[in-house]
């Protein structure tokens, strides 16, 4: 079992790097090709990582929604429906104040670097590192 597990997991890490930012996805405002590398960066300025995790697989709390490996089509949706009030069940009260800054662009790369992530990794543990720094 424990095998099958392993290897199901490189290969949906391998289909993932191969798929990983090339989804285009379409918004309100048109189709966006997400930036994963861009989306990174973005996932932490935003605080996203604040209730899901650095990694997008620890969330802060057993509610939260772990993130990493979702696909990248559904996320955007999900994020741009919230920030527009189509989406009001569950916690999206909260989740609604961080999206409102957010561009349907923005949320494409954010989504493109969540959906590249694999849900095999091993969830970060969330401490600082050398230099203060919180590890990612």
């Amino acid at each position: 079992m424990q095998y099958t597990l392993k290897t199901f997991c490189i290969g949906l890490a391998t289909i993932g790097h191969l798929f990983a930012g090339s989804v285009v996805v379409a918004a309100d405002e048109g189709e966006y090709q997400g930036n994963a590398k861009r989306g990174k960066k973005l996932y932490i300025e935003n605080v996203c990582h604040t209730c899901h995790g650095r990694d997008a697989l620890t969330p802060l709390l057993p509610g939260y929604p772990k993130l990493a490996g979702q696909d990248e089509k559904y996320l955007v949706r999900q994020v741009i429906d919230i920030r527009d009030g189509k989406r009001t069940n569950d916690m999206t009260g909260t989740m609604k104040s961080f999206t409102q800054g957010l561009k349907d662009k923005e949320i494409a790369d954010i989504a493109a670097w969540i959906a590249s992530l694999s849900i095999c990794a091993k969830p970060a543990d969330n401490k600082k590192d050398d230099k203060g720094e919180k590890n990612l």
